[in-house]
């Protein structure tokens, strides 16, 4: 039997894998596997697929990818505008395969080394995952 993964659990996939593409309500789970579709053709398949662990988001709580990795990641909804101590708003990039990722204020474009940010008044750090992209986890304290 196969069913559509509604719109949350969409959101978790997403979130977690971080392709890139608009594969929103895409997804098709099949038992024990996932497929992921982008404009009608099939371009991810994962094998074996569960929701043994479960984890969520510490900002709203809601369900996300389980991630051993990144045990305090937020979902890609908190994660939308990040700001500095003061509200100034920040984008964080990966700036190249060799070189760490970025952090730029979006008012002057200046740069900033500093990885601490607030994800909805959450103090969170930015990093850079394991397979590129931006994680962002909040912080103890």
């Amino acid at each position: 039997m196969v069913d559509v993964i509604n719109d949350s659990l969409a959101d978790m996939i997403y979130a977690f894998f971080r392709i890139g593409l608009s594969v929103r309500r895409a997804f098709v789970l099949h038992s024990g596997h996932i497929d992921i579709y982008h404009k009608g053709v099939l371009i991810m398949e994962f094998k074996e697929w569960s929701m043994d662990h479960e984890q969520s988001c510490p900002i709203c709580g809601t369900a996300v990818a389980y991630e051993p990795r990144y045990p305090r990641y937020i979902c890609a909804t908190c994660a939308e505008n990040p700001v500095d101590k003061i509200g100034r708003s920040l984008v964080f990039y990966n700036s190249s395969m060799a070189s760490p990722f970025k952090g730029i204020y979006l008012d002057n474009k200046e740069e900033t080394d500093n990885d601490i940010c607030y994800l909805k008044g959450v103090k969170c750090r930015a990093s850079e995952g394991r397979f590129g992209g931006i994680i962002y986890q909040t912080v103890d304290g």
